[in-house]
């Protein structure tokens, strides 16, 4: 959004796309401005920026035919005509596939990409493979929980050469989980000793759904680790109990991971909760709702220093912009 390029040429940027959802006629008149390849999902869109004679044509394609915003596949032949009639070429296309792939799936959709490139952008200047490579949240060991880049950079070399991709076109990726996903950690309190009951077992936190909502929505069982009140871990025994771990709110469905967790029986109030992997959402993903206020963010440096890097959120947040007056409206 217009606001972030505020923020992020504040801070020292300026090499960057822009990949929005849909957008106003405004925001692409914007973006146009300062000249960055903007990823427009609609045919409407597409040509408001031809008649605007924006300086370059970028578009996202949805190979899924979902609701996601994105060109669909069975529009491209018209985007093209579209192109071919305002004597125009594409200066990227990225395509949405998703997310969670594994490695043969995400080969095979580098294989659709390039066929879409011949036979509708074969003039297309760069080629954007987005994002979509999983990461399997489960997984302990490197090896087994990353994505493997070099078998998949191997093939879409083998791939290229054998459908005849020009060298002069450049490839971008987007592989933003595999590389931030175990970078973070979420501290939580655990706030009671283990809850049992005819449902189920429960472990209270303090910690939120809203914190990290994709865990849910997207059903990733984050590792975890318990400590007791002194941070010393508490190891798994055979008596350990399937809980689910519970959020702080009165919300029905706050349980900050789907389905259960292995807690130790030894679990009590006091004690704490690391999720692991979460280095994809941090408080970037905050929700306002019932007012949770976002966790407070440490970095962990090499040496064992740690240094707040983004405090906690005030209790008041959710206020912050209530007016102490009302004031009035000017109408007409």
């Amino acid at each position: 959004m217009p606001n972030e390029h505020e923020i992020v040429t504040k801070f020292g940027y300026s090499n960057f796309i822009v990949s929005p959802g849909h957008v106003s006629n405004e925001e692409i008149q914007f973006w146009g401005q300062h000249g960055y390849p903007t990823f427009l999902a609609s045919l409407d869109e597409i040509t408001f920026a031809l008649q605007q004679k924006a300086k370059t044509i970028s578009v996202r394609i949805d190979s899924l035919g979902s609701d996601k915003p994105g060109i669909k596949v069975d529009q491209l032949a018209d985007l093209a005509q579209m192109l071919k009639a305002h004597d125009r070429t594409l200066e990227c296309f990225e395509v949405y596939c998703g997310s969670g792939n594994s490695l043969d799936n995400m080969v095979d959709i580098v294989r659709q990409i390039f066929r879409m490139f011949l036979d509708h952008f074969s003039t297309a200047k760069s080629i954007n493979f987005a994002g979509g490579h999983g990461f399997k949240y489960e997984g302990w060991d490197d090896q087994v929980k990353h994505f493997d880049w070099l078998t998949y950079f191997r093939a879409i070399r083998v791939l290229a050469a054998e459908m005849g991709i020009p060298d002069y076109v450049n490839f971008l990726i987007e592989p933003a989980r595999d590389i931030l996903a175990d970078t973070g950690v979420l501290l939580v309190g655990v706030k009671r000793d283990i809850i049992k009951h005819s449902n189920s077992s429960i472990v209270v936190t303090d910690g939120s759904r809203m914190l990290m909502p994709s865990a849910q929505l997207r059903n990733r069982s984050h590792n975890t680790v318990f400590l007791d009140n002194t941070f010393r871990e508490i190891v798994h025994g055979k008596d350990s109990v399937t809980c689910k771990i519970r959020g702080r709110s009165l919300l029905r469905n706050d349980y900050i991971l789907p389905g259960e967790a292995a807690v130790p029986k030894s679990v009590m109030a006091g004690g704490y909760l690391l999720i692991f992997d979460v280095g994809a959402y941090c408080a970037t993903q905050h929700m306002e709702f019932l007012n949770v206020p976002p966790a407070g963010e440490v970095v962990v440096n090499i040496d064992g220093s740690m240094h707040l890097v983004t405090k906690p959120g005030h209790l008041l947040d959710k206020w912050r912009n209530l007016l102490p007056e009302h004031q009035a409206i000017p109408v007409g």
